[in-house]
């Protein structure tokens, strides 16, 4: 697969042909800033390819919670870099319509992931695939789960000045304790031996590489698609205490009516 390594030389020096074509400071800005973003995505050695600027594409669209104003901004920005560099070949498409039905992962396909990880001895990726699909946090937000984190039974962080939290219950919790203690982690859980987050995109890659052997489509096997399975167990979940609610009002009703219905005998 054909690869650019990004450079803070080769960003800087396109920025300074920009200014040089007239553009202004708060656009420069705006690009810088996106291309640094692509950078944090990508992680350790800047290598650039389709498939991953195909993933940050995704990433912006269904992780960051961004408009798809801004995440086209983010990808013109991204699109013109790229252009500048000869490879106008890997320009990222638009996002998708916002009324495009998402894709979803099914419990099924959920299980064939793990049982792949699983007969790979792939621990890792194992507990990472089991957390995003039982607490719903984004692959942003993986960095937040540390060991302090789960001894306390919730994971939090900051969205627009809005503290969200993720609860981590059992079996969860122990076991993501028993595989930092086995491994000795001390502080982020998925990380890289120097104790630094593993970067958003090894993770897609490394979820991605079970599709194949877990008989599920590239498309499904993300992140996003877990934590969304995480959301539609929720509903399941409370959708079915709905209707146990139901149930036993009209039977409390029913009940009612058998002692002091209008039609009973006095």
């Amino acid at each position: 697969m054909e690869e650019y390594v990004l450079t803070e030389e080769s960003v800087m020096t396109f920025l300074a042909s920009m200014s040089a074509a007239g553009s202004s400071e708060a656009t420069i800005q705006t690009y810088k800033k996106a291309l640094s973003g692509l950078a944090e995505f990508v992680g350790k050695g800047w290598r650039l390819n389709q498939e991953n600027l195909k993933n940050w594409r995704d990433y912006l669209i269904f992780e960051t919670g961004y408009s798809n104003a801004t995440v086209r901004s983010k990808l013109s920005a991204v699109n013109s870099f790229l252009k500048y560099i000869g490879c106008k070949d890997w320009t990222v498409e638009r996002p998708v319509s916002e009324s495009r039905p998402p894709v979803e992962l099914s419990k099924e396909e959920y299980w064939r992931l793990l049982q792949v990880a699983k007969a790979l001895e792939d621990e890792q990726i194992y507990y990472m695939i089991k957390t995003f699909a039982n607490t719903g946090i984004g692959v942003s937000n993986l960095q937040y789960v540390t060991v302090e984190a789960v001894k306390r039974g919730y994971v939090e962080w900051k969205r627009r000045e809005r503290v969200v939290r993720a609860r981590i219950l059992e079996p969860l919790k122990s076991e993501l304790l028993d595989y930092a203690s086995k491994n000795e982690k001390t502080g982020v859980i998925f990380s890289w031996r120097n104790g630094k987050p593993l970067d958003r995109y090894v993770i897609w890659k490394r979820i991605q590489n079970l599709a194949g052997d877990a008989q599920v489509d590239v498309n499904k096997a993300n992140p996003r698609c877990l934590s969304r399975l995480y959301t539609k167990r929720q509903k399941l979940i409370s959708d079915g205490f709905f209707d146990l609610r139901e149930r036993s009002y009209i039977q409390m009703v029913e009940k009612e009516n058998e002692i002091l219905g209008w039609e009973q005998n006095v």
